[in-house]
């Protein structure tokens, strides 16, 4: 019997040096910061994060439920939730994170 892949959890975590909890930057700079692997697997958030798609689109799971995203979407997930980025299609947009002891 094959054995299960545990899901990795996704803390937040700042670059050094940022005092704040919460991150915003574009589509862009976020996908240079994110390793190449992140696409590959599932991940569990430890922090909110919303997606807001400007142009273009993209497929993006959500608690194993297949999201469409295009240009005037916006995706909220909350601690707990796993997703699965499809990095299969051009986008552009903004990412915002935070953690949840900032709400």
């Amino acid at each position: 019997m094959a054995s299960k892949r545990e899901i990795p959890r996704l803390g937040f975590r700042p670059p050094p040096g940022y005092a704040f909890d919460i991150e915003v930057f574009s589509a862009e700079e976020w996908l240079k910061r994110v390793p190449g692997e992140h696409f590959k697997y599932p991940s569990r958030l430890d922090f909110h994060q919303l997606i807001l798609v400007t142009h273009g689109s993209f497929n993006h799971t959500v608690d194993f439920q297949l999201q469409s995203l295009r240009a005037k979407t916006v995706l909220a997930m909350r601690p707990g939730q796993v997703q699965r980025f499809e990095s299969n299609r051009r986008w552009d947009g903004w990412v915002l994170i935070f953690r949840p002891e900032s709400l």
